[in-house]
Formats: structure tokens, sequence, C-alpha cells
């Protein structure tokens, strides 16, 4: 094996080089590195085989309903649930009604970028009610404040 040299933080790459170098190539280097790492795994290996274990109960996402088998919609408070709900096209509906619910519903959790999505999805999804659905989520947010 190569002797290699440890990795250089962006502060000790830039005072080597401020002078010689253009910032660019140096911005360039340092933002691909950040932007290729990896995300920490979120749970150990044993959550993770205990997830993909076939005996596995599915479980509703909004009331934490647990079911045998994954059904289209949870019988208890009726939330799109069916692994394929996305990409089936009457199932979508519904999925898709839910999230525009809950971007209105009483107690909405908009940050800026949540309502930027909401926004683009109504333009593109309803473009003759989306003045509607605009109305409708400015108003809650007034009420909650």
């Amino acid at each position: 094996m190569m002797n290699e040299k440890p990795p250089i933080s962006f502060r000790e790459d830039l005072r080597q080089h401020w002078r010689t170098e253009a910032l660019g190539p140096i911005l360039s280097k340092h933002f691909r590195a950040w932007w290729w790492k990896l995300p920490p795994d979120p749970w150990s290996e044993e959550v993770e085989a205990q997830i993909q274990d076939d005996e596995a109960m599915v479980v509703c996402h909004h009331c934490l309903e647990a079911f045998e088998l994954a059904p289209d919609f949870c019988p208890k408070c009726g939330t799109a649930i069916g692994p394929y709900n996305n990409v089936k096209p009457f199932e979508y509906i519904f999925s898709m009604g839910e999230m525009f619910r809950n971007g209105i519903g009483p107690n909405p959790n908009l940050s800026l970028l949540t309502r930027v999505g909401y926004i683009l999805a109504a333009l593109l999804q309803y473009g003759l009610f989306a003045p509607l659905y605009f109305f409708r989520m400015i108003r809650n947010r007034r009420r909650r404040r």
C-alpha cells in the first residue's frame, strides 16, 4: 500500500493554497467531499433484522394500529397504508388527498420548504382549484397563531 497523507481540513487547505490556487477548485473539492459523505445508519443491525423479518407486523403510520397483512387503507383511521398505494391509480387519489388534507388541517406543521412543496403540488395537481387550497392553507395558519 502506498503511504497516503491524511485528509486535511478545508481551513488548512485554504491556508496552504490561497495565494497559489484559485478559490474555485478548493471549494469544489471540499464541497464534493462533503456532498458524497454517506449519512450514518439510523439504527443497528439488530433493528434492521427485526424490520426485515417475515413475521414483522405492519403498522399504520398515522394511528400505529398493527396488522397481519397490509390492507390498502387502515380500518381504524382510514389512512392510505398499502405498499403500492402511490402506484395504483385509484389509491393514488386517496394518498394525494391525505397529503393535501394534512396541509390544511387544524394543526399543520408547515415550514417554509413544506409550504413551497404544497404550493407546487397544488399548482401541478389541481391548477383550477389551487387558489381555493391556498386560501384555506393561509386561513388555517392564521388561526393557529
